[in-house]
């Protein structure tokens, strides 16, 4: 039906169409042809030239698949399993290539086995003679030329078929290999245990504090929920609480991290995602109370920052602390982390933390960035002062001696009930020393 380089369906953040190169599986050197089956009617165009009446059957097919527009026939069908709707067998690509509209109009107005074309017509002239040796192509001199291969064309039969994504499953935290995942979008990545440990890294940065201890596997981005009137406390994951859960459940798949416990009449579900397009990360923590009766539960986020080099912060973490601080975007609601340059080439790097509650909310958003403040004297992350006792978080930030990032909301449930909190880390350079990226992190 006509194969060639067009667009096909898939957008980036601004809705426009991906473009790239297909070809005739078993025909083309490239391998993998048979992955993509994309249609472009613009092909049928310049087939025309060669054989018009099998050209224009094309078209009437074309037609019937959906491929004609009000301005004529649509970029191309994309038939690859993975971008096709569930309730349909193709995906129309509905835009206009200015450059294939004019290649189809040009072969549509030749007619084959006559001696009057555009190029024997542009070719005298003396601006494109010099520009005629870019009209030739020729075969690859270093790429071994062989026959067709069989299991690619067998396979374009099979497009339609869904490969099954690659899922594992864990069913307790305690496992002699802990089980970890990665998740990343080529600049930003997360690494994550089946305890809900792990670090976050921006290109060669530390975005959070991570230490290899499969004893103590305390090092992480945490979440800690409170029940306010039974003093019961527990985590979103197995880690830092340590408090053993009724049901335990963890998924990885290619895309996301999901752990979902039960604690009593609570059932609590962490979502852990990488943005594709920014560099960042979103926590979804959904609670819900299968109870009888309403409660109400603080959950606070935890994380020690960095940013910096893994290996600089592990030689000498309290000197690679005193460069860090931070600010608190009471507007956005966001806590914002920097580290102090030490060169004048040396790039600013910024850090945004913010939760954003579903529904009803009890109180006002309380944060901290001083470690020592949210632990207490003598107390480690199992047994922070500011979640077992309950105490309040006391709004610090500035240049404190142990920086993180802590954000604290009390949501009340109703029996039956649901709720959802978001929890977005961003990291981006700035470009501009001492810019502050406040509202750049919507």
């Amino acid at each position: 039906m006509g194969v060639s380089e067009s667009a096909y369906n898939a957008r980036d953040l601004e809705l426009t169409y991906q473009y790239s190169n297909f070809g005739v599986p078993g025909l083309g050197l490239k391998r993998g042809l048979s992955e993509d089956v994309v249609v472009a009617p613009y092909a049928t165009a310049l087939a025309a030239m060669i054989d018009p009446r099998a050209a224009a059957q094309n078209f009437a097919r074309l037609t019937e698949a959906g491929a004609s527009g009000r301005y004529g026939f649509y970029e191309a069908l994309d038939y690859t399993a993975t971008r096709v709707p569930e309730d349909q067998d193709v995906a129309v690509v509905r835009a206009y290539m200015a450059h294939h509209q004019g290649m189809s109009l040009v072969a549509l107005a030749q007619r084959p086995a006559t001696t009057a074309s555009c190029a024997r017509a542009f070719t005298p002239s003396r601006a494109c003679k010099p520009r005629s040796c870019c009209l030739q192509e020729r075969t690859p001199r270093d790429v071994l030329v062989a026959r067709p291969r069989v299991e690619e064309v067998r396979a374009v039969a099979n497009v339609r078929d869904l490969v099954p994504p690659v899922l594992r499953r864990f069913t307790s935290p305690h496992d002699a290999t802990p089980g970890i995942h990665l998740l990343s979008n080529g600049r930003y990545s997360v690494m994550v245990t089946t305890a809900g440990s792990g670090y976050s890294h921006w290109r060669d940065l530390a975005v959070t504090r991570w230490r290899e201890d499969r004893t103590r596997d305390a090092w992480g981005t945490y979440f800690s929920s409170r029940r306010i009137t039974a003093a019961q406390v527990w985590s979103a994951a197995y880690q830092p609480s340590g408090v053993e859960p009724d049901s335990y459940e963890v998924a990885f798949s290619e895309d996301h991290v999901e752990i979902r416990r039960r604690d009593g009449a609570i059932a609590t579900t962490l979502e852990i995602v990488v943005s594709p397009e920014h560099d960042a990360e979103v926590r979804r923590v959904s609670i819900t109370n299968l109870g009888a009766r309403t409660r109400e539960i603080e959950l606070t986020s935890y994380a020690e920052i960095v940013l910096a080099p893994p290996a600089a912060d592990a030689a000498h973490p309290a000197f690679s602390n005193l460069f860090v601080q931070t600010e608190f975007v009471a507007e956005l609601g966001a806590l914002l982390a920097t580290r102090r340059p030490r060169s004048a080439g040396e790039s600013q790097v910024w850090a945004a933390h913010v939760i954003v509650a579903e529904g009803e909310t009890v109180g006002d958003l309380q944060y901290e960035t001083d470690r020592a403040r949210f632990l207490g004297r003598g107390r480690g992350i199992r047994t922070p002062m500011s979640v077992i006792d309950g105490r309040p978080l006391s709004n610090t930030v500035g240049a404190v001696l142990d920086p993180i990032v802590s954000l604290r909301r009390r949501v009340r449930l109703a029996p039956g009930s649901h709720r959802a909190g978001h929890l977005l880390d961003a990291d981006r350079v700035i470009a501009r020393r001492g810019a502050r990226p406040g509202r750049r992190v919507q």
